[in-house]
């Protein structure tokens, strides 16, 4: 398979929420409440990728490339990554 190489900014993070009571809430709770409320200029529909050696992403599910925690990110990973990028790209084109 032939990858173009693209270079693709990560321009932030999300922060790390708690219920009321001090539990942390999940991962895509925390993903969803930033695309929510970015500072940063996102146009909708976005494409994005989410990387996480969890997967506790509910609504988010779909947009996860799950990693070994002890590996990390593998070129296995960057090749589920590039495929799954592709689906969702053209989902929005429909």
């Amino acid at each position: 398979m032939f990858c173009k190489r693209k270079e693709i900014p990560i321009i932030d993070v999300t922060p790390t929420l708690y219920f009321p009571n001090n539990t942390r809430t999940t991962r895509g709770s925390e993903i969803t409440n930033w695309l929510e409320h970015t500072k940063y200029n996102v146009q909708e529909p976005i494409n994005y990728l989410i990387f996480d050696d969890e997967n506790d992403m509910d609504s988010q599910i779909n947009h996860l490339v799950k990693t070994d925690t002890f590996i990390g990110f593998t070129f296995k990973d960057f090749i589920k990554a590039q495929q799954l990028y592709e689906e969702l790209y053209e989902e929005q084109q429909i």
